[in-house]
C-alpha cells in the first residue's frame, strides 16, 4: 500500500463574475469611452486657447479688466458642457448599440463623470500654456 496517499483533490474552478459571456465589447468600449472623452476633452480646450494666442486675440483679452481666470474659465465652461453630452451620447450607445452593461453603480458612475471631464479640460488647459502653434 502506498503511504502517501492524498485524501481529497482540490480542482481549482474559475468564475468570470463581470464578463461571464466573455464578449469582447465589455472589456474594450469602457475603456474607449474614458479614452475619447479624455482626448476630445483635452484637444478642444487647447486648440481653443492656442488658437486665440496665434491670433493675438488673447493678448487683447487680457489687457481688458476681466481677471485671467475668469477668461480661462469662460473658455472651458463651453467644452464641459459639450463633454457631458458626449458622454450621455456615448453611454448611450455603450448601452443600446452595443450592449455592454453599467454592472456598478450608475449613481457613482453620473458623480464621478464631471471629475474626469474638469481633470481632462485641465490636461487641455494644461498644453494650451505649453505650446506656441496649433501644428
Amino acid at each position: 500500500m502506498n503511504q502517501y496517499t492524498i485524501p481529497f483533490q482540490i480542482l481549482p474552478e474559475t468564475k468570470m463574475l463581470y464578463n461571464p459571456q466573455m464578449k469582447s465589447a465589455y472589456n474594450f468600449v469602457p475603456g474607449v469611452m474614458g479614452l475619447i472623452l479624455m482626448l476630445i476633452c483635452a484637444m478642444m480646450t487647447a486648440i481653443a486657447i492656442v488658437r486665440e494666442k496665434e491670433t493675438g486675440t488673447m493678448e487683447i483679452l487680457l489687457t481688458s479688466p476681466i481677471k485671467p481666470i475668469y477668461i480661462i474659465i469662460a473658455k472651458a465652461v463651453p467644452y464641459f458642457f459639450l463633454s457631458v453630452v458626449n458622454l450621455t451620447t456615448i453611454l448611450l450607445l455603450a448601452v443600446f448599440v452595443l450592449g455592454v452593461p453599467i454592472a456598478g453603480s450608475l449613481c457613482w458612475l453620473i458623480v464621478i463623470s464631471p471629475l474626469f471631464i474638469v481633470v481632462s479640460l485641465s490636461l487641455g488647459l494644461l498644453i494650451s500654456t505649453l505650446v506656441k502653434t496649433q501644428v
